[in-house]
């Protein structure tokens, strides 16, 4: 990211699925100024809720590995979809490919986003 620092993002990923909020995420910043996420949450838990657990897991982060933008995801990623493989894991190169759409506008207002900003995005895929 633009901080010039690697992240894992399963570090990240990891926090953010311990948080109770989040039943799967992605995370990216490769190349990118800040990090975004693509994540699934249950129907239970209202666009409010996931921004205070996002804002809460974020508190406890460093900068550069700070989620700046995030797009709630309808469904969660599935073998079906080709998104998991079949013990479960991210694929991660599929997951990119089949959302490049919802991730380009993710970093699309770069110059407008600050750290303690939070998107959700109401993108129909």
């Amino acid at each position: 990211n633009s901080f010039g620092r690697n992240i894992s993002p399963e570090w990240v990923e990891s926090a953010l699925t311990d948080s109770g909020a989040v039943q799967q995420v992605i995370v990216l910043g490769e190349a990118q100024p800040y990090c975004s996420a693509l994540l699934y949450a249950a129907a239970a838990v209202t666009d409010t809720e996931l921004a205070a657990a996002i804002k809460q897991v974020n508190a406890a982060l460093p900068d550069y590995a700070r989620i700046v933008t995030y797009y709630r995801l309808p469904t969660p990623f599935s073998t079906d979809q080709g998104t998991l493989t079949d013990n479960g894991r991210l694929r991660r190169n599929v997951i990119m490919q089949q959302y490049s759409n919802i991730i380009s506008k993710l970093y699309s207002n770069q110059s407008d986003v600050t750290g303690d900003k939070y998107e959700l995005l109401s993108i129909s895929a």
